[in-house]
């Protein structure tokens, strides 16, 4: 049962998203967020515990309420991406359109200027070093999405033989870097976002025509898969190391931290024994009396599948009393108001505590209310949390929520839909941001799909545009002009409404 509502969620993904309708750039962008979030559980799952001979309700308490609610959630994020795309949203998509326009990022950056992008990213981090306050460290980590960009080379329109060869060794250094800080931070996200920003961003290439898939395409698809299953192993490896280390990551240097992990990763024996260690800690306490986050042995993979944080949140929720679930909405309220500014909290006379609210995860709190259990933040599921809060209308309130996210973005992008890409620019901010809109609205809870419209796609534009203000008073080139041919007028001019030839 678990196999087929799975397997029903990823296919009904496949109908959606690749449809001819998700050629335009903001469609193909919410298409391609909806497909990494839908497909990472439910094809992840089966292919995961497949490989390591497992059946796909392994370490699961509550399989198929697991994977029934994820197929609800997977039909939520479809329909709100279908009306996201149609005309119901035109409005939102219209007045958003004219913000990008005024802040001037629908561009396509120059290929030099995008390892300028990626300096901005990458100097944002290095700041961190100096131990800046809380709120400035938070700041910087909002630039980190930028630091991959010089990967973007690797995808349409940017992607040539000659400029990869000229490129490659740079590009190699480039992402060894972002392995060093992956180990230094300890956190495996830095190691993971160039992978899933040129996925996705090949993803979104695909949708809207400029990626084209042929033989060689798929022959080369096969080739890269093969050596991609050996690098998956040493990325497991190097997570792996990352996990044990964390421990002591409090107490250490950066460099300190970086050597240690680093031996780690060398130390396959000791990998393998923590492997065997954490088997046994399964075997001998139970996920009920527990929180347990190992659902595939593979850490690298692990990093993609919530599936585990359902089972965790759902098992406890439905214990609940109306109490407890009282409690867990008024701090849900709670950590939406504090994704407001203090100015805005100071004239209303709100007063929360934004330090200890943001203290924990709604995880965390779930567990509390559970069995007592503090801290950790650990991570929650916000298909759980919603069914938590809503009970059966939470599918409702899920594409309500999804439906404006996608219509901003939409908006930033393209208003309307067309029926073919040629001769149109793939702004670069599209390129970035598939992946880090997956990381920022696919775990924990309700409140971080409100703080998204809030402040968190502010923040993502914001930054960008901060980028490119950079890069024009160091004297790069911000906008690439393609080339015009006599059927394709130049409309760099024209405003961003145009005939939708399905609206008309």
């Amino acid at each position: 049962m678990s196999n087929l509502l799975a397997l029903g969620a990823f296919v009904t993904a496949c109908l959606v998203v690749f449809s001819y309708r998700n050629v335009s750039v903001g469609s193909a962008l919410s298409a391609t967020v909806v497909f990494l979030m839908i497909s990472a559980n439910s094809l992840a799952p089966m292919i995961g515990t497949l490989l390591e001979g497992n059946p796909i309700t392994e370490t699961l308490t509550v399989p198929v309420t697991v994977f029934t609610h994820r197929l609800t959630f997977a039909v939520c994020l479809l329909f709100a991406h279908y009306l996201a795309a149609s005309s119901s949203s035109l409005a939102i998509r219209v007045a958003i359109s004219q913000i990008s326009r005024r802040l001037k990022i629908k561009v396509l950056i120059p290929p030099e200027s995008l390892w300028v992008v990626g300096a901005i990213g990458l100097f944002a981090i290095l700041l961190k070093f100096f131990h800046p306050p809380v709120v400035v460290s938070k700041i910087l980590d909002g630039f980190a999405y930028l630091m991959p960009a010089p990967f973007l080379l690797m995808l349409p329109p940017y992607y040539s033989k000659a400029r990869i060869k000229k490129e490659k060794v740079r590009l190699i250094l480039y992402y060894l870097l972002q392995v060093v800080f992956s180990l230094v931070y300890n956190t495996r996200m830095a190691m993971v976002l160039p992978i899933g920003i040129v996925a996705s961003g090949w993803l979104l290439t695909l949708l809207t025509g400029q990626t084209i898939v042929n033989q060689k395409t798929i022959q080369t698809g096969i080739i890269r898969g093969i050596v991609g299953l050996f690098l998956i192993g040493q990325f497991a490896d190097f997570s792996t190391a990352i996990l044990i280390e964390r421990a002591q990551r409090d107490n250490r240097s950066g460099m300190e931290q970086l050597s240690a992990t680093f031996n780690r990763f060398l130390d396959k024996k000791a990998l393998a024994n923590y492997h065997d260690e954490q088997l046994e800690l399964l075997k001998g306490v139970l996920a009920e009396q527990e929180w347990q986050e190992n659902y595939v042995r593979n850490p690298f993979l692990a990093r993609f599948i919530q599936v585990k944080f359902d089972d965790n949140c759902l098992y406890r929720i439905a214990s609940f009393s109306q109490t407890e679930l009282d409690i867990l909405r008024e701090v849900t309220i709670q950590k939406v108001m504090i994704q407001l500014p203090q100015p805005v909290l100071d004239l209303f006379a709100i007063d929360i505590d934004k330090k200890y609210i943001s203290s924990f995860s709604i995880g965390d709190e779930i567990d509390a209310l559970s069995s007592g259990a503090e801290g950790g933040f650990k991570t929650g599921s916000i298909p759980s949390h919603a069914f938590a809060l809503f009970y059966w209308a939470y599918p409702v309130v899920l594409v309500v929520l999804y439906y404006l996210i996608f219509s901003v973005y939409h908006g930033f992008f393209s208003p309307f839909k067309v029926r073919s890409m040629k001769g149109r620019q793939i702004p670069t901010l599209a390129l970035l941001l598939g992946f880090t809109i997956y990381t920022n609205i696919s775990l924990d809870g309700v409140d971080v799909l409100v703080g998204t419209l809030l402040r968190g796609i502010i923040q993502v534009i914001l930054i960008y545009a901060i980028a490119l203000w950079i890069i024009k008073q160091l004297k790069f080139p911000v906008n690439t002009k393609i080339s015009k041919t006599k059927s394709q007028p130049d409309t760099s001019s024209q405003p961003d409404v145009e005939l939708d030839p399905l609206l008309t």
